[in-house]
């Protein structure tokens, strides 16, 4: 196997450089570990911000959370991230969208001039 370090010596791009060592959901904080992970009520308020901003789409982070399941279920030492895993992926799933109307009767606009 070569090495990246070979083909950086060479001047050479290593294939791998354009892949994401991290996750677009972790990059905005989203974490499910025991030792420094989101408790569930920060991690719905993430997942909410995320899709009501539009930085996410529910069916990117539901195809992420996904993956993540299918990837370690069945591993015991992963037992309790595929479960807040789990909670959180039915959580988006039942994220609605509401479309939320305000009746406006006037605008008013102030603007300065010079003297």
């Amino acid at each position: 196997m070569i090495e990246e370090q070979y083909l950086l010596s060479k001047g050479m791009q290593s294939p791998y450089s354009s892949w994401n060592t991290e996750s677009k959901l972790h990059s905005f904080g989203y974490n499910v570990s025991q030792a420094t992970g989101l408790s569930r009520e920060q991690r719905e308020t993430l997942l909410k911000i995320l899709v009501d901003y539009k930085i996410m789409t529910r069916q990117e982070i539901l195809e992420h959370l996904s993956w993540l399941i299918s990837q370690k279920q069945g591993q015991k030492r992963m037992e309790i991230a595929c479960r807040k895993w789990q909670e959180d992926y039915d959580f988006v799933s039942d994220l609605k969208y509401v479309n939320h109307q305000v009746d406006v009767k006037r605008i008013y606009h102030k603007h300065y001039k010079r003297q």
